[in-house]
């Protein structure tokens, strides 16, 4: 299985930056790898038919956005979205604010790839922000702790971490980060109101609400595919957002 992360919003806590720092996640089971990154290249060359560079949808046009999300969202993928606001945080550190939020983001696709029963190969748009050998033992230090206490609760030998390998490629290396840079563009734009007229823009996630994904065993979409934190605020989120999925 691939996974292709890429973010949205700025990591400044505590009013330094947006209010949302956004991870979308495109996840792809090994069989349709070849199929979506035919089929995105074809979206590529639809909206710039001279280069058919990769997709970065901050930059198109609104009817472009429009018309290759609904293509998109025609795709044999998966999607998750973990937002989290950086004015609802104890951490103060906006390094460890930013890992702690991709932690939470790998944690949905090694669940998702255990449903596969397939290894994750999990790719992050490489930025200044990633810190690849720090998320990583966050990863296993957070996996250790679940472990520890599945096992104290209940008295049953839990099952080790997936196995999975993680890494920080280029924009515009890999097909399947069009797909993640769309979904954190769609979600930043539901949660972040617009900076010069200030109203919010929920009909790019809307499109692309049926790929989310609902959890192990269609457990739901809140909290899977879509997880807003901290998860405490939930409801609160919810109410102030009432057009989320």
């Amino acid at each position: 299985m691939y996974a292709y992360i890429d973010e949205s919003g700025d990591i400044g806590t505590r009013g330094k930056g947006s209010r949302w720092l956004v991870f979308g996640c495109a996840m792809i089971a090994d069989n349709h790898i070849e199929q979506v990154q035919s089929a995105i290249q074809e979206v590529r060359d639809r909206v710039d038919r001279q280069r058919g560079n990769y997709l970065h949808f901050r930059d198109i046009s609104h009817d472009d956005k429009v018309g290759a999300l609904n293509l998109i969202a025609k795709m044999p993928w998966t999607g998750v979205i973990v937002a989290s606001d950086t004015t609802e945080t104890s951490v103060s550190d906006s390094r460890l604010f930013y890992d702690v939020t991709a932690v939470h983001i790998i944690e949905r696709v090694l669940s998702y790839a255990r449903e596969l029963q397939e290894t994750a190969n999990i790719y992050f748009e490489s930025s200044w922000n990633l810190h690849l050998g720090e998320i990583d033992s966050l990863v296993e230090l957070a996996s250790l702790v679940r472990l520890m206490l599945t096992k104290a609760q209940s008295g049953i030998e839990p099952q080790a971490v997936s196995p999975y390998q993680i890494q920080g490629i280029r924009k515009g290396s890999a097909h399947g980060l069009d797909i993640a840079d769309g979904l954190a563009h769609a979600a930043f734009r539901a949660l972040e109101p617009n900076r010069k007229w200030g109203h919010f823009e929920p009909r790019y996630l809307n499109i692309l609400e049926p790929r989310l994904w609902r959890g192990p065993s269609n457990a739901g979409l809140e909290g899977w595919g879509l997880a807003l934190m901290p998860p405490e605020l939930s409801e609160r989120f919810r109410q102030a957002y009432p057009w989320l999925p």
